[in-house]
This record gives structure tokens, C-alpha cells and sequence, in this order.
């Protein structure tokens, strides 16, 4: 939903999806938003919303393995001791 409300001294607020655009405007130029900027507009958030999901779940991850490593006996992961134990039964 897009709402575009007119503010004194010549300003417009778009609002859409949560996200604020306040562009001057002056008294002959009409304020539009057309479908295609809009689908656009969309898509980026959709586009920085993911990108943000997916650093947060690399940090979390990463900030995982780190843990495990610094709480092992040996300082490696689990998987990696397991396979220096089969390379020195080999």
C-alpha cells in the first residue's frame, strides 16, 4: 500500500512498506508514484531484507564454530579430529 501525503512547504511523503521518501515538489509539478518505480522499490527492500538475513545468518554461524573450536580439548572442530583419527589409523 502506498500512501503520499502533502506537507506544507512544498514537500510529499511517500510511505511504502514501512519505509519513508520525502521529495520537494513544487506547485506545477504533480507527485506520482507509477507502478513500475513502485514494483521496484518493492523488490529492493525484498532484495536488502534477504541480504541481511543472510549476514546474519553467516555471523551466527560463524560465531558457532568459533565457540566449538575454543571449547574443544584438542582446539579443532569435532569433524576435523575425527579425521586425524583415521589418518593416524591409516
Amino acid at each position: 500500500m502506498i500512501t503520499v501525503t502533502a506537507c506544507p512547504a512544498g514537500y510529499a511523503v511517500a510511505q511504502l512498506l514501512g519505509s519513508i521518501t520525502l521529495r520537494q515538489i513544487t506547485s506545477a509539478e504533480s507527485f506520482t508514484l507509477s507502478s513500475k518505480s513502485t514494483m521496484a522499490e518493492v523488490l529492493a527492500i525484498i532484495g536488502l531484507v534477504s541480504n541481511i538475513l543472510s549476514f546474519i545468518d553467516f555471523g551466527i554461524k560463524f560465531a558457532s564454530g568459533t565457540r566449538n573450536v575454543r571449547d574443544s580439548a584438542h582446539g579443532t572442530t569435532t569433524e576435523v579430529r575425527e579425521l586425524e583419527l583415521i589418518v593416524e589409523d591409516v
